[in-house]
């Protein structure tokens, strides 16, 4: 008896027959690979909001020491003490050093009234009368009610038509 080939194995064979083989389903392939492809973003998303996690800590972290000095205060107290040591400077006519003082206070908080107004007094006495009128103009866009911003810029207003 011949050995059959294999086309000869299919002949005679119906397409239900051949359909069902364990032929897989190209449906189910694509669902497959679908699902495969979806597991690997997600594992890529884990990972990286593992990694952005483990950056916010970095931050958080940075950011408390950031504001306590390398002494333990915290920020706010060496600001305030920065503020007085300018005033202090200011008293013994250390403009410059008060100058310095102040805009370090400013860095730090912008909006320190107490510390723009000795600026502007600052300015003044080192001879900068532009800046003291610039630095005063911008305290009453802050607060258009502060007096003292107010009354120093009347002042200076008058020494100008002196001049």
């Amino acid at each position: 008896m011949a050995k059959k080939s294999d086309s000869d194995f299919y002949t005679g064979t119906s397409l239900s027959d051949l359909l069902g083989k364990k032929v897989p389903d190209l449906d189910t392939l694509g669902r497959l690979e679908r699902l495969q492809e979806m597991e690997r973003e997600k594992q890529a998303l884990l990972t990286k909001i593992s990694s952005l996690e483990k950056e916010i800590q970095g931050l958080k972290a940075h950011d408390a020491a950031e504001k306590t000095s390398t002494d333990g205060r915290s920020a706010p107290d060496t600001i305030d003490e920065i503020f007085k040591k300018a005033v202090r400077e200011m008293k013994q006519d250390n403009f410059i050093d008060a100058m310095g003082l102040l805009q370090a206070v400013l860095f730090f908080n912008p909006s320190h009234i107490k510390a723009q107004l000795n600026l502007a007094v600052v300015y003044h006495g080192l001879g900068f009368i532009d800046r003291a009128v610039k630095t005063l103009e911008i305290i009453l866009e802050q607060d258009p009610e502060n007096e003292i911003a107010r009354g120093n810029l009347a002042i200076i207003s008058r020494n100008d038509d002196k001049i």
